[in-house]
């Protein structure tokens, strides 16, 4: 691996979303950076399933990745918290990189390019993540949730915690009521419990395809190792929570709503219909 460093005074990466918190005069001034359709805070029935579009985001993440289009497995780490060694076969207790996507958060980190490198087109970015804290609002409610993304500490891959009373609390599925010490049938994502990479059937972290709205490139012969690679790149979550075979989420009691409750990615299996997608600017310096 060669190692491209980003000089000290820039940012490598800002990580940011500008479909968060934002309203309707906000939008309107982003221009060209505004997402395509743009859904604050709203609750869509499609189906038998209720979708929601989160208020915002935070959590903490360990590696974003641009996926080459056309070459096999290429790709480059644009920000890691796992550094050397990267996501494959990073430690389920490494130190991880706090987010909150109402935040605009600078990275300078080392980036990692494959001996051989080509490059070409990207379509989509990989991210890998600890938990996400999801913010939604069920009629003008906010109700908070963390999915767990890796086993560590006392919360297993997948679990669903509920905030009450300002603490993440497990749902008891036995009991029926929520509480601080995780229960034996607690609320569980299986799809993310279960989640094994084709590519890296050791990796313990859960990850997320992110679609790019519009194609970026990063081509092999304009990097060496003196280079500065800049990215902004500006979330946009859409449709991430997924009340599962209900309508009517208004009526649900916070039991029965966590009881339904999932992420896009779970229900939908598609590469790009996981409800985050980014624009992504990259200046090589």
């Amino acid at each position: 691996m060669v190692a491209v460093a980003p000089q000290q005074t820039l940012p490598g990466t800002q990580y940011k979303s500008s479909s968060i918190d934002t309203d309707a005069a906000e939008v309107a001034a982003l221009g060209a950076l505004a997402p395509l359709n743009f859904k604050l805070h709203e609750v869509t029935v499609s189906g038998d399933h209720t979708f929601i579009t989160p208020s915002n985001v935070t959590g903490e993440a360990l590696h974003l990745s641009y996926v080459i289009s056309d070459q096999d497995h290429e790709g480059v780490s644009v920000f890691a918290a796992s550094g050397d060694g990267g996501p494959d076969n990073a430690p389920a207790d490494i130190e991880l990189i706090e987010f909150d996507f109402s935040d605009p958060l600078n990275i300078s980190s080392s980036i990692y390019i494959p001996e051989g490198f080509v490059g070409g087109s990207i379509l989509h970015m990989v991210a890998s993540f600890g938990n996400m804290d999801i913010d939604f609002h069920v009629d003008e409610d906010l109700k908070q949730v963390r999915i767990a993304m890796v086993t560590r500490d006392d919360v297993t891959r997948g679990d669903v915690l509920f905030k009450v009373s300002d603490t993440y609390r497990w749902l008891d599925l036995t009991g029926g009521a929520f509480t601080t010490t995780r229960p034996d049938n607690p609320k569980i994502i299986e799809a993310v419990r279960d989640f094994v990479d084709d590519n890296s059937p050791q990796m313990l972290y859960y990850s997320l395809d992110v679609d790019l709205i519009a194609t970026a490139n990063l081509l092999g012969a304009s990097i060496n190792a003196d280079s500065t690679i800049r990215s902004v790149i500006d979330f946009y979550i859409e449709d991430f929570i997924v009340i599962e075979d209900e309508t009517d989420v208004e009526s649900l009691t916070d039991v029965e709503l966590i009881e339904k409750l999932s992420i896009r990615p779970a229900v939908i299996i598609s590469s790009y219909e996981s409800g985050v997608s980014a624009s992504v600017n990259i200046t090589i310096l």
